[in-house]
């Protein structure tokens, strides 16, 4: 019985720290074969420890090394994703705690005198089932968050490198704890500030999971709304988001000078997709699209459906639409030549100025001036067809 506690005490120490590290690993593949690997390697070196300390009369130090820490490393390298500093962070951080775990084991062994080990086995087996069952939701995030943060860990595992290096070498030197056992209360201090550094550690780790998931979640809510607001074709606003702009508007209506509407549409866009086909109908979209964008970069401009689009200015003088609509007429010109067909925009525009009253109805107020642009665009659309040379600008009514 006194031959077998140390012997169980031991295993114990390194099935649960090897348990640890099966829980914190990211597999390279989380497949049934890597995870027989993953446990069937942990079975060989316990019983490789086991074989080396009591079949073959190694020392425990040494066993150790050459059959748990060498081997145990290689191992879970292998069969990680991460091989870089996020692995030996948590290789340091697992054997760091089960370092401070044998010592306390040890320890209480020591002061109970005959009752000492089996109390010592029973309060290192105690100890690992707290953590495995407290850290039980934390070993899943910890895994997720070694996959998705990348970065941040090197200096993490430079401190985690030199807390375990400080508590082999406090332990050992001048010569080993078990010999000078007044110190003992000196180093479970020691131990006892480390496991709240790493608890503030394991506690930041659960907080940077929490930010990312949300960072996520934003992402998800960013991608829908472009999704639900955006164009899929040209990359303009749709029409959604010209109704949300138009609620914007009136929320800010008294604050404006004047709004000025614009409404565009392609002359004979329907013969260029009947004789041409919807592909290049398509191009003459994003064409038209990518110029309205350059030229109204800084307001908002919607496609509403087919070849129609909207332009809503705020606070424009009217000489300054009137200069846009003819760099725009001169890029439409450019660009028919480039693609070797004619491309003819109509337009007609309409600008409000604001006044007090108006501010009880901005929505009728904007849809009249759309009204007024629209029939100023078929004005043009028709003249265009007469006497197509490129954009002409609606006259206000």
């Amino acid at each position: 019985m006194d031959q077998l506690i140390p012997i169980l005490n031991d295993i114990c120490i390194i099935a649960f720290d090897l348990i640890l590290f099966t829980r914190l690993i990211s597999l390279k593949r989380d497949t049934r074969i890597y995870r027989i690997c993953m446990y069937a390697g942990c079975i060989v070196i316990v019983g490789a420890y086991f074989i080396a300390a009591y079949v073959m009369g190694l020392p425990a130090a040494l066993a150790t090394v050459i059959c748990m820490t060498i081997p145990s490393m290689a191992l879970f390298w292998c069969l990680s994703k991460c091989k870089d500093s996020r692995f030996f962070l948590t290789f340091c951080f697992v054997d760091t705690v089960s370092l401070i775990i044998a010592f306390l084991g040890r320890y209480v062994g020591i002061l109970l005198g005959n009752l000492g080990q089996l109390a010592g086995l029973l309060v290192v087996a105690a100890l690992y089932v707290a953590i495995l069952y407290a850290g039980r939701n934390y070993f899943k995030r910890y895994a997720q968050l070694l996959e998705v943060q990348k970065a941040g860990w090197t200096e993490m595992m430079i401190s985690s490198m030199l807390i375990y290096a400080a508590l082999i070498f406090f332990a050992a030197y001048p010569r080993p704890l078990v010999t000078r056992l007044e110190y003992a209360p000196v180093y479970l201090l020691f131990c006892a500030v480390v496991l709240s550094c790493y608890l503030v550690f394991v506690h930041s780790i659960v907080k940077t999971k929490k930010i990312y998931d949300q960072y996520q979640l934003l992402q998800r809510e960013q991608e829908l709304y472009r999704i639900a607001y955006t164009d899929a074709l040209t990359g303009l606003e749709n029409r959604a988001a010209y109704f949300e702009r138009i609620r914007d508007l009136q929320a800010e209506f008294t604050s404006l000078d004047n709004l000025c509407c614009i409404v565009f549409d392609i002359n004979n866009f329907k013969s260029i997709n009947d004789s041409l086909g919807h592909a290049v109908g398509d191009q003459v979209l994003c064409m038209v699209a990518q110029l309205l964008q350059d030229t109204f970069h800084q307001e908002s401009v919607f496609r509403m459906g087919g070849d129609e689009f909207f332009a809503l200015l705020t606070n424009c003088e009217e000489s300054l639409i009137q200069a846009k609509l003819q760099s725009l007429e001169q890029q439409i010109a450019k660009k028919s030549l480039d693609v070797g067909m004619q491309v003819y925009l109509a337009a007609g525009y309409d600008i409000v100025k604001i006044l007090p009253q108006q501010a009880q109805s901005p929505g009728d107020t904007i849809e009249q001036a759309f009204d007024r642009a629209d029939r100023n665009m078929y004005r043009d659309k028709a003249a265009h067809k007469v006497c197509p040379a490129g954009i002409v600008p609606g006259k206000k009514d």
